[in-house]
């Protein structure tokens, strides 16, 4: 099963409905994971894969190897994860 969050950079996969997921399905994949290989393992597991989907999401929103201002970051993010993008969050600020 492939599940991608999708950012606005990104390609879509699903042409016609988008690439996004309800957030009920997706507590379902959590729970068949926790069953699966165990709580703990699944945490992990879930945490790595959430810090690589953040790396990649930086580089393609050209947020890596250039100083970027906390007030700039903030936008770029805002547009990108916030309801004009993906919905995955709501960011106010973003703090050193």
């Amino acid at each position: 099963m492939n599940i991608t969050i999708a950012s606005p950079v990104a390609e879509t996969i699903r042409k016609e409905l988008g690439d996004f997921t309800s957030i009920v399905f997706f507590k379902v994949v959590i729970t068949g994971l926790e069953e699966a290989i165990g709580e703990k393992t699944a945490h992990v597991s879930l945490v790595a894969a959430g810090r690589t989907r953040g790396k990649k999401l930086a580089q393609e929103l050209s947020l890596t190897g250039k100083e970027n201002s906390l007030e700039e970051a903030t936008t770029i993010l805002k547009q990108a994860l916030g309801k004009d993008g993906t919905c995955l969050c709501v960011i106010d600020k973003i703090v050193e």
